[in-house]
């Protein structure tokens, strides 16, 4: 829980009548609960644009060749070149505003020192709250773009969309891979099998200099897994990192400020269970898992200038706000940011099930 003072919404409790009151009411901390997980596990790289398009190069390699046979007098050039295609992706806008008006503070106190509240409490309060918003954009669309391969619009049919797996791999995302959880089959080998795949396809793109395999697990499918590893684990000495998870105790990780549950499989692949939800959605559905690989980076941003005299055709700044103050009607804040997420290996996440 987040430690912020949410002095506005103290006094929207108390309501009208709070300056009959005959002593100061408690802080109330109504702070809401700020998620992060997939921020966190997804760090991003930024580009700054002088416009509003983003021009990504998609490469297309050809496949491994080997030398060709030949006469020993012959000159013989046979390796196929690389082919490259530029691609145009328009930026999205987006914008947050908010006030303070004189009627804001008028006959209302501080809850916290119990004097008349001022004017710049409450403007530190719009600060750290339109902070947040933006924090909480970027989790949003990190978790739609590991999960749709899509970008975040929010909602404005002028900002585009496009499905990253479609741009860049052509045709749409294959089905779930049902990882048989329920059956007595094999287990950790079909989840290596994902993993020998995954590494098959970073060695392609040719960034395959380590990574970690991580499962994102929706909580049915990190139960059942889990099962399955305390069963493989009975009766031998701590195998690796995980140990024998049937006697130990629930291995945690913090992640954006959370516990999560975790443990080490025999696999290779470390599971983490995703139970956060956003606007009461999971992030990961409850049957699904993601499997990612970890220290590739999977995202980027790409910012656009804002319109106007002294930004237009200037390198972007990652976001602008301008703010007007008038004796009538208070402070008016407006922020803008305009950026387009892009996921760069929608390949190498591969969508797991139950």
């Amino acid at each position: 829980m987040s430690d912020i003072k949410e002095i506005y919404k103290g006094v929207g409790l108390v309501g009208a009548g709070f300056t009959f009151l005959d002593k100061v009411p408690e802080v109330l901390r109504r702070a809401p609960i700020k998620v992060g997980a997939f921020d966190a596990l997804f760090p991003h790289e930024d580009n700054f644009l002088r416009t509003r398009v983003a021009q990504i190069t998609r490469i297309t390699e050809t496949g491994l060749q080997l030398p060709i046979g030949k006469r020993f007098d012959d000159y013989v050039g046979s390796i196929d070149k690389d082919r490259g295609e530029l691609l145009n992706f328009n930026t999205c806008s987006f914008g947050a505003g908010w006030s303070v008006s004189p009627t804001d503070i008028d006959s209302k106190i501080n809850p916290v020192t119990g004097e008349p509240m001022i004017e710049e409490e409450l403007v530190a309060e719009m600060q750290v709250k339109a902070q947040m918003y933006w924090d909480f954009m970027r989790e949003v669309a990190k978790v739609q773009l590991i999960t749709t391969d899509t970008n975040y619009t929010g909602g404005y049919v002028g900002n585009q969309s496009y499905n990253w797996y479609t741009e860049f791999e052509g045709g749409s995302r294959p089905d779930a891979v049902s990882m048989q959880l329920a059956a007595n089959v094999d287990h950790i080998s079909l989840f290596q099998i994902e993993v020998d795949k995954m590494q098959e396809d970073a060695s392609k793109m040719k960034i395959n200099d380590g990574f970690s395999p991580l499962a994102l697990c929706g909580t049915t499918f990190y139960a059942n897994r889990l099962a399955i590893e305390k069963q493989e684990g009975l009766a031998r000495p701590l195998l690796g990192p995980a140990g024998d998870l049937a006697s130990q105790e629930q291995p945690f990780v913090t992640i954006g400020g959370f516990r999560h549950a975790t443990f080490q499989g025999q696999d290779g692949v470390t599971y983490v269970r995703m139970n956060q939800s956003i606007n009461g959605t999971k992030s990961v559905a409850v049957n699904d898992a993601w499997l990612v690989p970890q220290g590739i980076p999977l995202v980027a941003r790409y910012f656009s200038p804002a319109i106007g005299r002294s930004t237009t055709n200037k390198v972007a700044s990652e976001s602008y706000g301008w703010t007007e103050v008038s004796e009538r009607k208070g402070v008016i804040r407006a922020e803008e940011s305009n950026v387009l997420y892009v996921s760069k290996y929608p390949k190498l996440i591969r969508k797991l099930t139950v």
